[in-house]
C-alpha cells in the first residue's frame, strides 16, 4: 500500500507562525495587561484590538488551508497538528480580546 507524501505549502506555515507573532506583539503593547500602560491609548488598547481581530481571520484561513491540503490518505498527522495549533490561536486570540476590552474599556477591573 503506497502513502501519499505531502509537506504543508509554504502558506499554510505562513499562516500557522504569524498569528503568534501578532499575539505576542498584543500583548507586549498592553505593557503585559497594565492598568496604566505606557503607551497611549491608541496603540495600548485600538491596535491590540485590531490586531487580534486579524490573528483570528489568519488563523482562520489557515484552519482551513491545513483542512484542505490534508491528503486523503497517508500522513495526516502533520496536518492536524497544523489545524489544531490554527484553533488554539483563535481561542487564544478571542480570549485575550475579550480581556482586553474588560480591562480598558469597562469599569470591571
Amino acid at each position: 500500500m503506497l502513502y501519499e507524501h505531502v509537506k504543508p505549502s509554504k502558506i499554510l506555515i505562513t499562516f500557522t507562525i504569524i498569528p503568534i507573532i501578532i499575539i505576542i506583539f498584543s500583548i507586549y503593547l498592553t505593557d503585559f495587561f497594565s492598568k496604566n500602560p505606557t503607551l497611549p491609548p491608541m496603540y495600548s488598547a485600538f491596535l491590540p484590538l485590531f490586531l487580534l481581530v486579524i490573528s483570528c481571520i489568519i488563523s482562520f484561513f489557515g484552519y482551513t488551508t491545513a483542512k484542505d491540503e490534508e491528503p486523503e490518505w497517508g500522513n495526516e498527522f502533520v496536518f492536524k497538528i497544523l489545524q489544531g495549533l490554527n484553533l488554539s490561536y483563535i481561542i487564544i486570540s478571542t480570549v485575550i480580546l475579550i480581556l482586553i476590552i474588560l480591562l480598558y474599556f469597562t469599569n470591571t477591573f
